[in-house]
């Protein structure tokens, strides 16, 4: 008896583990990652924010990088710095002709001598300069950056 139980049960194993691949069990999110075997690059997009009046930097102005693989994916956000600088940096697949979209925002008004303008600014990898230092001849095609200084008007 027990071992007519055994064989069911290790009949019962082997038909759940056949079903194994038809879950997600992955742990995937919602962006890609790189995996062994998949040209990738690494990016930085950088620049300054300043006032379009008197060209001083804008500190603690949220930046944001939207939806960076797909336009309904989560952004980045980042804040300038009291130097009004930003900087994103991401590790993706190589792209020659992608415009990534920065949304830049006053969400503090007066503090930073705002109240600021809502801008929408088009950073483009066309624009970027790419170090090859790194690049062995493997799936890995080096780094670009891209330097996208933006004005704001009150």
């Amino acid at each position: 008896m027990k071992q007519r139980l055994l064989h069911y049960y290790d009949k019962l194993v082997v038909v759940l583990l056949g079903f194994f691949p038809f879950f997600s069990f992955t742990g995937c999110g919602d962006e890609p990652r790189c995996e062994y075997g998949v040209p990738n690059a690494d990016y930085i997009l950088k620049g300054i924010v300043t006032d379009s009046l008197t060209d001083t930097p804008v500190k603690n102005i949220r930046v944001t990088l939207k939806g960076r693989y797909e336009p309904d994916t989560s952004d980045d956000t980042v804040f300038t710095d009291t130097n009004g600088k930003y900087n994103f940096q991401f590790n993706s697949f190589p792209y020659d002709s992608t415009a990534f979209q920065l949304k830049v925002e006053d969400i503090d008004d007066s503090t930073n001598g705002g109240p600021y303008n809502t801008e929408e600014v088009t950073a483009c990898v066309q624009q970027a300069s790419w170090d090859y230092s790194e690049d062995d001849g493997s799936w890995y095609s080096g780094k670009a950056t891209v330097t996208t200084d933006i004005k704001l008007n009150k």
